[in-house]
């Protein structure tokens, strides 16, 4: 099942919905951007070894300099990919704004950064293991 909880932090907004805990066969993930100057040039997107996954709507001026949080709750047998993009390809900090972003896998930071060009990508986050077998394949070699 998936959900969602997308809060909004500024200093004139707090919008927030609040939702149940993850189920036992779920984690969550916590996805947290600081927009710079432009935050409409802010697109991030997170896929499971299937390509199957989510991503953020177009991010309006008017969240330019404001903190905001996706909460998912995500199957924990899942392998994900997690990507930023900026579309002018400065990044979100520090020419234009003192931008991050921070993603956390079951409480454990897994990805954060904010100075990089068109996109950074993390790979292996989550339930990553190869094939049954993988590692007595390797180590026969």
């Amino acid at each position: 099942m998936k959900r969602l909880l997308l809060l909004f932090f500024s200093t004139c907004l707090t919008f927030s919905v609040a939702i149940a805990q993850c189920s036992s066969n779920e984690e969550e993930i916590i996805i947290t951007i600081n927009t710079d100057d432009y935050p409409t040039e802010t697109s991030w997107g997170l896929t499971d070894q299937n390509g199957l996954g989510w991503t953020n709507t177009p991010i309006s001026y008017s969240y330019a300099n404001t903190t905001l949080i996706w909460t998912l709750c995500v199957p924990n047998t899942n392998c994900y990919t997690f990507t930023i993009e900026d579309a002018n390809g400065n990044g979100i900090c520090c020419a234009w704004g003192s931008g991050s972003y921070n993603v956390t896998y079951a409480g454990v930071t897994v990805a954060s950064g904010g100075s990089f060009g068109f996109s950074e990508v993390t790979n292996s986050i989550g339930n990553c293991a190869g094939p049954i077998g993988f590692a007595q394949t390797i180590g026969s070699l």
